[in-house]
């Protein structure tokens, strides 16, 4: 949030889960409509003024679209709760001067200090979005979004070019998450993948994509599915290096580094040979 603090007039947060995973929310304890205090607290310090939009939604599209449309300026970025943003002023000023609609950002995943995995040249997502000329529905078509079981209302339709110049560049710390954090987004993508895919390992439901979950938390406890999500790529660190990418130098000056490094959930130490690497360091009580 410090780091686009200064760039917005409003913080518009959309908050709640979605009505698929209730059966899921409902069996672990958890409040469908509302985040954790914690979460609450944590924007509260950021000192911008924010705008709280909660509830239960259908989808993740329905969701990100509400959030587009409660936004009142003309101008909109889009940023998620693991991005940290390096603006590059000059594009962003060419871009405002071209009256440009659609503006993107560069977007690896980064993995360590001063290290990032990303495919050559980097991978970019919309991030600044002009509301007099994109419209609600179609800013979706700009995003990255894991579909499965859900269709893009206006699926393919880009009526605006993007600017040519990423603006910023995304430090996207997805996987420097606290293990607490990180499982809740492991059952997120499984439970999402369910949906479009089914259950291979259940005859049940196998090749039947899930509407409700009910019946499976029958089956399978909710606690017990919460505990085999400790072993998933979005929790174990170092696991989401996709097939195409590769490991690279972040651009990011040591001051640029130095302003999320205490955000580290793994700490260097020296290997056998000498030679320095990086270990699990998760903050508070671990797992066993």
């Amino acid at each position: 949030m410090r780091s686009i603090a200064d760039r917005i007039d409003e913080l518009v947060v959309v908050d709640g889960g979605y009505e698929w995973m209730l059966p899921f929310l409902q069996a672990t304890g958890r409040n469908p409509e509302k985040s954790d205090r914690r979460v609450y607290d944590a924007i509260a310090s950021c000192g911008v003024r924010t705008r709280f939009i909660s509830r239960i939604w259908k989808n993740e599209l329905e969701k990100r679209m509400a959030g587009y449309a409660a936004c009142q300026n003309r101008y909109v970025y889009r940023v998620d709760a693991d991005e940290i943003m390096f603006f590059d002023d000059i594009a962003l000023e060419r871009f405002l001067s071209a009256g440009g609609a659609v503006a993107e950002m560069d977007m690896p995943m980064m993995i360590a200090p001063g290290w990032m995995a990303s495919t050559t040249p980097i991978a970019r997502q919309g991030l600044l979005f002009d509301r007099q000329r994109i419209e609600t529905d179609i800013h979706l078509n700009y995003l990255w979004l894991d579909l499965r079981a859900d269709t893009l209302p206006r699926a393919a339709e880009r009526p605006c070019e993007v600017f040519s110049e990423p603006i910023a560049f995304n430090a996207h710390l997805s996987e420097w998450r606290h293990w607490e954090t990180a499982i809740n987004r492991a059952a997120f993508y499984a439970l999402n993948n369910m949906r479009g895919r089914g259950v291979p390992w259940l005859t049940e439901f196998r090749n039947k994509p899930l509407q409700n979950f009910k019946r499976f938390f029958e089956i399978v406890p909710a606690n017990v599915y919460l505990e085999t999500m400790l072993n998933d790529c979005c929790v174990v660190p170092g696991s989401m290096i996709r097939q195409g990418h590769t490991v690279l130098p972040a651009p990011l000056s040591t001051d640029q580094q130095a302003s999320f490094t205490g955000l580290l959930l793994i700490s260097p130490r020296k290997s056998d040979d000498g030679s320095a690497c990086w270990r699990w360091r998760p903050r508070g009580k671990t797992p066993r």
